[in-house]
């Protein structure tokens, strides 16, 4: 079905009459007779304007009550459109909780888990790790000294360690 404001508009041009001979007749005021007609129905609560619709309708010789049902049945689809959109804005709003939650979750998995293999590196790496060998040098050196001196070093190794016993 044609729009409200078209049909208004277009009865009234087609008997040649204007706005200011409608507000005469119907005492809406022009401001309110032109937002009819341009289908804007937020200027005032809906009894007016199913009100201001039946009035002008029947000014002009259609039938109100029809054009009045027409509308009704217009805002009430507005209404369950937008009770629709609002329940998908919920369930994006909830999905997108889910997700950040899911986010914080993997993220915090991840964290733990790095500073476990750390720590597992570094108790690793503290029960393998041997003192380094006396260079050849070194060990020379000390022989000559406890030669002179009349002293012999002996050295063995463990599963673990060095150990010089002098």
């Amino acid at each position: 079905m044609e729009n409200i404001g078209n049909i208004l508009k277009k009865s009234r041009k087609a008997q040649g009459k204007t706005l200011e001979e409608i507000n005469e007749q119907t005492k809406i005021s022009l401001e309110h007779l032109n937002l009819l007609e341009k289908n804007d129905y937020s200027f005032l609560p809906e009894t007016y304007v199913k009100s201001f619709i039946k009035n002008y309708a029947i000014t002009l010789g259609l039938d109100g009550d029809e054009l009045v049902d027409s509308y009704a049945q217009k805002q009430e689809e507005k209404k369950r459109h937008s009770l629709e959109y609002e329940e998908v804005k919920i369930e994006t709003r909830v999905s997108s909780s889910k997700q950040k939650a899911i986010e914080w979750a993997l993220g915090l998995g991840t964290v733990v888990l790095l500073i476990s293999l750390i720590l597992v590196y570094f108790q690793f790496k503290s029960q393998t790790n041997a003192p380094p060998a006396e260079p050849l040098q070194n060990f020379l050196k000390k022989e000559n000294a406890l030669a002179e001196l009349g002293m012999q070093e002996v050295s063995f190794s463990t599963e673990w360690s060095w150990r010089t016993i002098s």
